[in-house]
């Protein structure tokens, strides 16, 4: 008998939205914990300032340059079932550069179910 779990359904978190005056130069917690494995990440940074994204509030592990957005798809090209280990389940934010000072942080999840 086989252990695997069978995921049949793609569900969303809800809306993380970060407003630009509560970004500050030092890391953040945004959003999470999270449960459930994550196939998608989607950010849109809608501030007129250059943020970093972490995964554990201490190290830099991605870039959002202003008024950009990135997708990233974790389990693409896999089998429904081949799923990846969620390892960082909280999101940390801090600008870098120049204080923003208008617009909002959008993340979004999507994750198996």
């Amino acid at each position: 008998m086989s252990s695997t779990i069978a995921y049949t359904r793609a569900l969303c978190d809800i809306l993380v939205i970060i407003p630009y005056s509560s970004i500050t130069s030092s890391y953040t917690l945004l959003a999470g914990p999270y449960s459930g494995p994550t196939r998608l990440w989607e950010f849109d940074n809608m501030t007129n300032g250059s943020l970093l994204i972490s995964f554990d509030g201490v190290n830099n592990h991605k870039f959002l340059a202003p008024t950009s957005g990135k997708i990233y798809d974790i389990c693409s090209n896999r089998s429904p079932n081949a799923m990846l280990e969620t390892v960082y389940q909280q999101i940390y934010v801090k600008y870098t550069g120049t204080t923003p000072s208008s617009g909002d942080l959008y993340i979004a999840r999507t994750y198996a179910g």
